[in-house]
């Protein structure tokens, strides 16, 4: 990743924690459209740029685009598990309840396939199937 591009992510991050929130869903789109031009970003740092914008797109309650925005983040990087949490809470939030079971049951699935038995990752499965549960009551 050249220096212009790292550096468009950099000022992003930068006005994201200044709340800055339409400047940095700009300079995340460019960071974006950067990586797909060069095709030269590192999984992670995309995954975060869409993760992030999908963020914006939460706190102004355009939750379908923020949606597509962690869909994103996740087929960038499956090892990322913000986007998982985020998405999964906004289909709760709008009572999508088997949209979110589906999802989580599906994750679940393919953890167990991937046999990914870290620590963190029976963490992120524990919380999973508490999300279940808080589904069926």
């Amino acid at each position: 990743m050249d220096k212009d591009t790292l550096l468009i992510l950099q000022n992003a991050h930068t006005e994201f924690n200044k709340r800055n929130f339409n400047l940095a869903e700009g300079l995340y789109s460019k960071f974006i459209s950067s990586c797909f031009r060069s095709s030269n970003c590192e999984a992670g740092k995309l995954a975060t740029a869409y993760n992030n914008r999908g963020q914006i797109k939460y706190f102004r309650v355009d939750f379908n685009e923020a949606i597509e925005d962690y869909t994103s983040a996740i087929q960038a990087d499956s090892q990322f598990e913000v986007p998982f949490y985020n998405r999964g809470l906004i289909h709760y939030r709008l009572g999508r309840y088997t949209a979110l079971t589906i999802k989580i049951t599906r994750k679940i699935i393919d953890v167990e396939r991937k046999n990914l038995l870290p620590l963190k990752t029976l963490k992120i499965k524990a919380l999973l199937f508490s999300c279940q549960f808080e589904v069926y009551f």
